[in-house]
C-alpha cells in the first residue's frame, strides 16, 4: 500500500463518507472519485432512488473507467430496466432500434 493510498484510506475516505451521509440526510446524490496513484482510485457514492440519469451516468463512469465497453453495456442495461429511450443516441441507436443485446 502506497503512502497516498494509506492517506486516502485514513483521511480522505472518512471525510467523503461524512459528506455522503450529509447528502443522504437532505436527499442529495453524491459520487466522488479520488485518484491517489496513477490508475488507482477510490470512490464514494450515495445515489438517491430518484437520482437523475446524468448522475447515474457519472457514477457508472467512475465505476467502469477505463472500460468503455463496460460503460456502454451497463448504460444500455440501466436504460432498458428504467424504460429510458435510447433511440436518439447515435451510439445506442443500434441496440435501441434493432434489439441488439449487449453482453
Amino acid at each position: 500500500m502506497s503512502d497516498k493510498e494509506k492517506y486516502y484510506d485514513d483521511v480522505i475516505a472518512p471525510l467523503l463518507s461524512k459528506v455522503a451521509s450529509e447528502c443522504k440526510d437532505v436527499g442529495m446524490s453524491l459520487t466522488a472519485v479520488v485518484e491517489y496513484d496513477k490508475g488507482h482510485r477510490g470512490r464514494t457514492r450515495l445515489l438517491q432512488p430518484d437520482a437523475s440519469l446524468e448522475m447515474v451516468m457519472v457514477d457508472h463512469c467512475a465505476k467502469t473507467a477505463p472500460n468503455v465497453d463496460g460503460y456502454i453495456i451497463g448504460l444500455i442495461k440501466y436504460c432498458r430496466a428504467k424504460d429510458i429511450p435510447m433511440g436518439a443516441s447515435f451510439v445506442l441507436n443500434d441496440f435501441a432500434n434493432k434489439g441488439g443485446d449487449p453482453q
